[in-house]
């Protein structure tokens, strides 16, 4: 616009130009065509977390040996993805919703009064602060030569063998886990690269940080 010979920007090429993704598939992701040759697919799970800074020393101990142990059985390539979301307080509302209708219909309409203003005050500090809490994934991929035939789906058995696997180790330490399906993979992918409002201030990086999991003594939250 203030170039010395008149002439306009060049206009930034669009984002799907910058996106490794092709397409999502039978339940996973699908990159484009790698240079060498081929591509990469990726399941994409969902895990839950426990606070290790809520537990005691002994406690975290325990749990963080238990936890690098279920890591060195997954003998396979893994990354685990930190992303921020905005929190959430359906679950809140509808439990505060159960216990105030218990209390006024046990005679403690006060409780009941000051449970209700609680819940307000929590929907509209959310509705200003715009809260953010972490969201734990994990992508499993997975090379493939096509995406058509035996090899693909070879691939795509492999990847369901692996999941079951994660899915049952860190169900041992209590952590929940599901794998996410075509509809959810497309959903957290737009809500990446095409951010809502609210949600804008926060640096990309800070939104999806991928870890390659060396040490479990790195993070004070495990997925």
């Amino acid at each position: 616009m203030f170039g010395g010979n008149g002439r306009k920007p060049k206009e930034p090429a669009p984002t799907q130009e910058h996106v490794p993704i092709e397409m999502v598939r039978d339940g996973v992701v699908v990159s484009r065509p790698l240079q060498r040759g081929g591509r990469v697919i990726a399941a994409v799970l969902r895990a839950s977390s426990r606070d290790v800074r809520r537990m005691s020393d002994g406690e975290r101990a325990d749990f963080l040996e238990q936890y690098a142990e279920r890591l060195a059985q997954w003998r396979f390539p893994y990354q685990i993805m930190v992303w921020r979301e905005r929190q959430d307080l359906a679950e809140f509302v509808e439990r505060t919703r159960e216990r105030k209708t218990a209390w006024r219909s046990g005679g403690r309409r006060d409780w009941a009064g000051h449970l209700d203003q609680l819940a307000g005050w929590m929907e509209r500090v959310v509705a200003q602060v715009n809260p953010q809490v972490p969201a734990y994934f994990v992508a499993l991929p997975h090379p493939v030569s096509q995406l058509l035939g035996h090899p693909y789906e070879k691939a795509l058995e492999e990847l369901e063998s692996r999941c079951r696997m994660i899915v049952h180790s860190l169900a041992t330490l209590g952590l929940g886990c599901v794998r996410l399906q075509d509809r959810q993979i497309l959903d957290l992918i737009a809500a990446f690269y095409h951010p809502t409002l609210p949600m804008l201030h926060i640096p990309p990086e800070q939104r999806l940080r991928s870890l390659m999991v060396g040490s479990v003594e790195e993070a004070d939250e495990c997925p």
